[in-house]
């Protein structure tokens, strides 16, 4: 797979012998991309399904889970990590790597719907700029109204102050989390453990899908395949059936992570940045 390739979604991609997330259950078998889109899921895949463009027999020593987003500001990137004390004051121009930065960061961690909070039309061009050169989806935050780029109306909402949590303010009535310093999910996941339980604080990772009406969050037919797969050869790994969410708090990344069906990090490969070659694209481009 070669940087600045299309989309992917002409591609047809069967992942067999697998567990994975259904909506408070976990289940083993199958799972079928087509177009972008969990096609079928089911305990064993047809003979058409094994003539997938690519094909994967992971032998039940793997979990899939529905990729996570919420909203990050790359201008926070240089003090990710540290907290609200961090007062970085940087070069204007160095935003573009921030931002570059940023995507490729949080898709690497399982972030598959990056929500980037700008503070200027400026930074608005250059995540536009970014964004059509990665051919990925990428949403946005003004502070008022998240949407996803180049999309309708219907990919977009206004929210209110009392909509968003963060690492240390987050209870049961709001709806998306909004990271002050934090790009790995399963250090938010910590930061937020001691004050809601772990359904609650899954459903808070993967709200960015459901408020912009895109998937409900989880593995089921008929929704955008962005998903999220750990390897469990490794014995640190380990999945326990009665409590499957607890893998993603152990601060691995994913082993394979799926964008709109197409693979974009596979066991530590980056197909989705060349960071030399973007950053000159990116030069030429904005």
């Amino acid at each position: 797979m070669s940087f600045g390739k299309s989309d992917g979604t002409n591609v047809t991609v069967l992942f067999k012998n697998i567990y994975y997330f259904k909506e408070n259950s976990l289940e083993k078998g199958y799972i079928f991309i087509e177009k972008g889109r969990i096609k079928e899921v089911g305990k064993k895949p047809s003979y058409e399904h094994e003539l997938s463009n690519l094909v994967y027999d992971f032998e039940y020593k793997a979990v899939a889970y529905h990729g996570f987003s919420y909203i990050f500001n790359p201008r926070n990137y240089p003090c990710r990590g540290f907290t609200d004390t961090c007062h970085y004051i940087g070069e204007e121009n160095e935003l573009k790597n921030y931002i570059m930065a940023s995507i490729n960061e949080m898709i690497q961690f399982g972030m598959t719907l990056p929500i980037l909070h700008y503070n200027s039309s400026n930074d608005l061009q250059l995540i536009r700029g970014i964004r059509n050169i990665l051919k990925i989806e990428i949403a946005v935050f003004n502070g008022d109204t998240i949407e996803l780029l180049n999309t309708n109306s219907l990919n977009q909402v206004i929210l209110d102050k009392k909509d968003l949590c963060n690492e240390d303010v987050v209870d049961n009535k709001c709806m998306v989390l909004y990271s002050k310093y934090t790009l790995a999910p399963h250090i938010m996941l910590h930061r937020i453990l001691s004050k809601v339980d772990l359904g609650r604080a899954y459903k808070l990772l993967t709200s960015g899908y459901r408020i912009l009406n895109i998937s409900n969050g989880y593995i089921d037919v008929g929704e955008k395949a962005d998903i999220i797969i750990y390897l469990l050869e490794d014995f640190k790994k380990p999945l326990y059936v009665k409590e499957p969410l607890s893998l993603i708090t152990r601060g691995y990344k994913p082993d394979l992570v799926v964008v709109n069906g197409e693979i974009l990090f596979e066991k530590g490969y980056n197909y989705l940045i060349n960071e030399r070659e973007l950053l000159n694209k990116i030069s030429s481009a904005i």
